[in-house]
């Protein structure tokens, strides 16, 4: 939630995880707000590929690999379906 503290440890496992990810998936912020905007924009100086789930147009969209806008609760069950299907075999 916008002005939430973040736990310190969760802080330091996500900006690990943004300079280190293939893919980093920004979903449901307006890319503006800071840490998630700087979240975003380390990993894609560090190559990975950027995929943002928003409502409203963000100011990375132009970045991105893929912008999809829509509502993330309506959004994000979708891909996981289509990433569900994808892993299945046969």
């Amino acid at each position: 939630m916008f002005g939430e503290y973040i736990d310190l440890h969760v802080g330091a496992e996500a900006d690990y995880r943004s300079k280190t990810s293939q893919v980093f998936l920004l979903a449901g912020t307006s890319a503006v707000v800071y840490p998630a905007a700087g979240m975003a924009e380390k990993a894609l100086s560090c190559g990975a590929k950027l995929v943002i789930v928003n409502l409203e147009p963000t100011p990375l969209d132009g970045q991105a690999d893929a912008v999809i806008h829509g509502r993330t609760e309506e959004v994000l069950p979708q891909i996981l379906k289509r990433m569900e299907r994808n892993e299945s075999p046969g």
